[in-house]
C-alpha cells in the first residue's frame, strides 16, 4: 500500500477522533507548528535515519514536542512511533491539514504578479473565489515575479488561472511558429 493512501488513513482516524473530543482546531495548530519542525533539514534526516532507533527517535520526539503541542497530538505521534510509522509523520500531517481545510471550508491560494495589485485587487479576488467555489475563507499568499512581466498567474487546489503577459506572448510564438 503507498504512503499517501496510508497517511491519509491516519489523518482521517486523527480527524475523526478530534471530531468527537471536538479538538480538531487544537489539533490543526499544532498540526501547522509540526509541519514546521518536519521542514527543518536536520530534523528530517534525524527521522529518516536507519541507524538512529525507533526509540531513541521517540525520546528526542517527545522532548520536543512535550510543551508545544496538545497531549492529543502527542500521543497520536508516540502511537506512529510505536507502531514504526515515523516516517509518514510529515504525509500525516499534510493530509491532516487538507482534511481539516476542506471540512472547514478554508482555501489556500497562490497569486504571483509581476508587481504588487493593492488590497483592492486582493479583496475583489477574494470575493469572487468564494462565489464560485463553496470555499468560504480564502488565505491568499501573495507572490512578486517579475518574469511574468504583467498580469498574474492564480493556483488553487488543482487548477491554475495563468493571466500573464508571459503566457500571452508565448502563445503568440506558437501561433507565429506554427503559421
Amino acid at each position: 500500500m503507498n504512503s499517501t493512501k496510508v497517511a491519509k488513513r491516519y489523518a482521517n482516524a486523527l480527524f475523526q477522533f478530534t471530531l468527537e473530543k471536538q479538538k480538531e482546531a487544537e489539533v490543526h495548530n499544532d498540526i501547522l507548528l509540526m509541519r514546521e519542525i518536519l521542514e527543518v533539514e536536520d530534523f528530517k534526516r534525524f527521522l529518516n535515519s536507519p541507524i538512529i532507533s525507533s526509540n531513541k527517535k521517540q525520546s528526542v520526539v517527545k522532548a520536543t514536542l512535550a510543551d508545544k503541542v496538545s497531549e492529543t497530538t502527542l500521543q497520536f505521534v508516540l502511537m506512529l512511533f510505536a507502531h514504526n510509522r515515523e516516517a509518514l509523520l510529515h504525509h500525516i500531517v499534510r493530509q491532516y491539514d487538507l482534511i481539516y481545510k476542506e471540512r472547514n471550508k478554508i482555501l489556500d491560494v497562490e497569486l504571483i504578479t509581476a508587481v504588487d495589485f493593492g488590497a483592492d485587487f486582493k479583496n475583489n479576488l477574494i470575493e469572487k473565489l468564494k462565489k464560485e467555489t463553496h470555499y468560504q475563507t480564502i488565505h491568499v499568499k501573495e507572490v512578486i515575479d517579475e518574469k511574468i512581466i504583467g498580469g498574474f498567474i492564480l493556483t488553487y487546489n488543482d487548477k491554475k488561472y495563468d493571466a500573464s503577459i508571459r503566457r500571452k506572448i508565448n502563445d503568440l510564438k506558437q501561433e507565429i511558429v506554427l503559421s
